[in-house]
This record gives C-alpha cells, sequence and structure tokens, in this order.
C-alpha cells in the first residue's frame, strides 16, 4: 500500500486533489512522504519519522517535521514552544512542509508580528495515542518541557481498538473515499488550527488579566 501511493492514483484525480500544484511536484512530494522515508527504529515508542531532506518533505535528525521553513532544534524550547503529537494526519501526509496542522497553526499564532510561538511536529505515521505518552514522557525525562502540549487523535486509535485498519484504506482510488477526503484537508487543517490559535490566545488573555 505504501509504495503504490505516489502511482495508484491516476493524474486526473491528482490534478483534482492538488489542482494548484504540477502533478510531477505533487508525485515527488508523495514519494518523498510514503517511499523515500521509511519510518526508523526508537527506544519505547518503536517507530519514529526517519531524518530526510527533500524538496517538500523535511524531517530533523530528533524526528521533527520542518514548519515553514524553519529547522528547529529540541535545545530551542522554551515558553514560546508547543509540542503537537499525532500520526501521519498530523506529520502532514500528502502536504508539504509549510501545509501542515502545525504550520499553519504556527503561522496563525504568530500571525505576522515576528516569530512568538514554535510549533513542534512530532507526528509519526501510524502512531496511537499510546505512543504520543511514551515521546512526551522521553522528552520530560530529559528536561525538555514545552509551554503545550497538543495531541492530534486521528484514525489509528479506533480500529486498532475494534476490528483493524478501516476498508476504505485499501480500495482502489475509484471507490475510495481519499479523493473525496483531500479535497478538504487543506480546509479542515486551517479550521483546526484556527480552532487551536484562539484558545491558545484565549488562555493567554485570562493569564494576562
Amino acid at each position: 500500500y505504501i509504495g503504490r501511493i505516489p502511482t495508484s492514483y491516476p493524474d486526473e484525480i491528482l490534478k483534482a486533489i492538488y489542482p494548484d500544484d504540477d502533478i510531477h511536484s505533487v508525485k515527488e512530494m508523495l514519494t518523498e512522504t510514503w517511499t523515500a522515508k521509511p519510518l526508523a527504529f526508537q527506544p519505547w515508542a518503536h517507530t519514529v519519522e526517519r531524518q530526510f531532506k527533500g524538496n517538500y518533505v523535511n524531517v530533523s535528525s530528533e524526528g521533527v517535521r520542518i514548519s515553514n521553513g524553519r529547522w528547529v532544534s529540541l535545545a530551542d524550547t522554551d515558553q514560546r514552544s508547543i509540542f503537537m503529537f499525532g500520526g501521519s494526519t498530523l506529520f502532514g501526509y500528502g502536504v508539504k512542509d509549510d501545509q501542515t496542522i502545525p504550520a499553519v497553526l504556527e503561522r496563525l499564532l504568530n500571525d505576522g508580528e515576528g516569530l512568538e510561538y514554535r510549533v513542534f511536529n512530532f507526528g509519526v505515521g501510524y502512531d496511537y495515542v499510546e505512543q504520543y505518552r511514551l515521546r512526551l514522557e522521553g522528552l520530560l525525562r530529559k528536561g525538555i518541557v514545552p509551554k503545550y502540549v497538543i495531541t492530534f487523535y486521528g484514525l489509528n486509535d479506533p480500529p486498532r481498538m475494534e476490528r483493524g485498519y478501516p476498508d476504505f484504506l485499501f480500495l482502489p482510488p475509484e471507490r475510495s473515499r481519499f479523493f473525496e477526503w483531500s479535497q478538504w484537508k487543506a480546509i479542515a487543517n486551517y479550521l483546526m488550527s484556527s480552532h487551536i490559535e484562539r484558545m491558545i490566545k484565549s488562555n493567554n488573555d485570562h493569564r494576562k488579566a
């Protein structure tokens, strides 16, 4: 399934999902996402996104996906730092570095007035909630403490508890919900990020008051 992602969907579907992008750049981005960077082993949490440098997908040696063209280090963690944990949706499988939920949230929070918050994208494909906890515990034990921690639940937890992964993930393109879902991903990313932004700013206003 992973290896077939860039080639299993016809060009017309990819053009409909990514109307503003060149089809060759889309396929390169999908290849970077799904096939060029297999997951690496990480003690306790089992897996982590492998260090990778591409044209559209970039991951640091600490397993953090790059946001808005800026490489971040855990050594920079302070009271302006927000850690986000989740699976492939949070990591941004199928979108470029600056289109992920953490990247959008960072732009909304800083609102063009100079960098204030740094949002760390700890998303890992196939991750579930227990792995989020283990990753966070490992960071806290090292004295790496952010201002906020946000977990983004996705498809991985309910199917894991019930009957395995949903059938639609394995259907052929013409019968899959991938097409409909992908059309909404940019809007959903923005709405989710906007909601989180309002909560954080509201909390800060409350503290100042």
